[in-house]
């Protein structure tokens, strides 16, 4: 039996070398984009033409429910409601009344970047900093 010892070239060293770098290029972006201490919850809507408008902005440190009723796409559909709960520097929506309930099913938001989306009222409840 010939049994060979297989040992790292040169090519492959320096290719692990590079995807070592990227890897931390990525990691170290991540950890500047999302240092900003987390301070408001972003309440925007996005209407028909993919315009974006906010329409409340609260600090995360408040501890408060807010109801947001959105117009539905289609006439015969009911408003869009939605329960917004910020409590103890988190945020969560614990009520809706869309299908899927994927909003709901998020959980609690607290960091900057984060965000909670209810595609059938075109409703996104994002962390900002200040």
């Amino acid at each position: 039996m010939n049994e060979k010892k297989k040992s790292l070239g040169k090519r492959e060293i320096v290719l692990l070398g590079a995807v070592l770098a990227v890897a931390l290029v990525f990691y170290l972006v991540n950890q500047i984009r999302y240092s900003a201490p987390a301070a408001f919850v972003e309440i925007s809507i996005v209407d028909e033409n993919s315009n974006r408008t906010v329409l409340e902005k609260f600090p995360l440190t408040e501890n408060l429910e807010y109801t947001i009723t959105t117009e539905p796409m289609n006439a015969e559909e009911p408003d869009g409601i939605n329960q917004l709960v910020i409590q103890d520097g988190k945020a969560w929506i614990s009520e809706a009344n869309c299908p899927n309930h994927d909003c709901v099913k998020k959980g609690k938001i607290s960091q900057n970047g984060e965000m909670l989306v209810c595609i059938p009222h075109r409703l996104t409840v994002s962390i900002v900093g200040e």
